[in-house]
Formats: structure tokens, sequence, C-alpha cells
């Protein structure tokens, strides 16, 4: 009988199984992993499997048994249950970006936070003026000083938001 089946890793498609391995006296057999419902199994040759093609937030149950080349089957191993996470998501844009702070050389600038189901946000804080086309800085806050400007300049700032998948907001 295989024992100890649980997940190794889940996506919001897959889920990874692992087991402690069976043993039998021919040296032949492999493993059946049965997904409880919709009713499917899966052959596998080792002890671990991925099973794909999956729902995202679905609930799903599995257990494995082993098979012998004779057809002698194995008592069911624990049956494990794991929920597979919601596809991930891009952060919601920050708003309300504007100064709180102004002087000759620097500007405090501040905007209103964003939402991501990773639960991770980081900001890209862009800045432009005739002299510099493009510049950029990051954080996790909030809020942000821009120091080393020009008197007498124009500068333009846009905010983006970005989560630890990679995906940007607006």
């Amino acid at each position: 009988q295989p024992t100890n089946l649980h997940v190794t890793a889940t996506t919001e498609n897959s889920v990874t199984l692992a087991w402690d391995a069976s043993t039998d006296n021919s040296g032949n057999f492999s493993y059946r992993v049965h997904l409880v419902s919709p009713s499917m199994d899966k052959v596998a040759n080792q002890t671990s499997l991925t099973w794909a093609s999956l729902s995202p937030t679905t609930t799903y149950s599995f257990y494995v048994y082993a098979v012998d080349k004779a057809g002698n089957r194995s008592a069911n191993s624990n049956t494990v249950t794991v929920t597979t996470p919601a596809p991930d998501t891009a952060p919601t844009t920050p708003t309300n970006l504007h100064a709180t702070a102004i002087n000759t050389t620097s500007v405090t600038l501040a905007w209103d936070p964003s939402t991501d189901n990773s639960g991770s946000v980081r900001y890209r804080i862009q800045m432009s003026s005739i002299y510099h086309p493009s510049l950029a800085m990051e954080t996790s806050q909030t809020s942000l000083t821009w120091t080393g400007l020009s008197t007498n300049t124009t500068y333009s700032f846009y905010v983006f938001a970005f989560d630890s998948s990679g995906n940007r907001s607006g």
C-alpha cells in the first residue's frame, strides 16, 4: 500500500502529488492516482505525479494505490484534499497621485494603494522632463521623495503597480 500521499505543489490548473513507495514480491508494479470526483485514474511508474487540466479555485481529492503485473491491487493510500488557487491577476491601478511637498530640488509624491490577489505589490514611479525623457524609481511604499530635480523645470510623474509574478497595473 502506498503511504504518505501529500501535495508538493499547486498552481491554478495543476496539483503535484508524491507518496512513499509500495513493495511487491514481483517487483513489477505501477501506481494509479485516483481523482475522486469526477472519478478518474492516471498511471504513474514513479512516486510522484502532476495532475494537470484542473480548474482554478476548485477542491479536489486524491488517493493512490498500486497494481502489480498480475493485476493484484493494494489498499488505497491516505486521501488528500487540495484547493487550486485563484488565477494570478494584475494589481489594481494606483490612484490619486499627488505632490505632498515641493521644494527647489525635490518633490514628495503620494498615491492611494493598489490591491492584488498575491498580497505583494510594488510601485514604479516614472518621471520625465525635457532634460530626462524617462527615469524611474521603485518602492513598496505609497509615497516617495524624488530628489535631484532642477529649479524652474516642469516634470511629469506617473505610477503603476506590479506584483511578484510580474503582472502590471494599467
